[in-house]
């Protein structure tokens, strides 16, 4: 039976390779969300400019055309810093993935080496087979 003698590194790189998935995984929900979030606002924003709009061709007073424009004023600020964190949870995804591909090509290379191992073994049971299966024919053909 083939042992391979750095299974329990394979095994320590497969959970940090699992850990940094699951991170990656929860970064990319959190740049939807803020994506989403970014979209609301937005649309918020354009609701409310379009009511403005609408208002004005109207009769309105003063003082509802400065609440409009303060809140839409507002939103923007909004928007603003919410373009500034989508942007920071872009970087964090992308050092993520970055470390999500070193960490797959850390567990891949002793992948790679148990392979190699186990076709060595294989072919190291293949040649004693031979070698027994050489010997009893020979065993055989002595006897006649």
């Amino acid at each position: 039976m083939y042992k391979f003698s750095l299974e329990p590194v394979l095994k320590h790189r497969k959970l940090l390779e699992e850990d940094v998935q699951k991170d990656f995984a929860i970064l990319k929900r959190q740049l939807f969300d803020e994506r989403e979030r970014l979209l609301h606002l937005e649309q918020k924003k354009n609701r409310f400019s379009e009511e403005l709009q609408e208002k004005q061709t109207k009769d309105i007073n003063v003082s509802d055309i400065l609440l409009y424009t303060d809140f839409i004023q507002q939103v923007s600020k909004e928007i603003e810093k919410q373009s500034k964190k989508i942007s920071e949870t872009e970087k964090n995804v992308e050092q993520k993935r970055e470390e999500l591909v070193g960490a797959m090509k850390n567990r891949k290379t002793i992948d790679r080496l148990r392979g190699k191992g186990f076709k060595a073994y294989v072919q190291e049971l293949s040649k004693k087979d031979q070698d027994l299966m050489n010997e009893a024919a020979i065993n055989v053909f002595n006897k006649k």
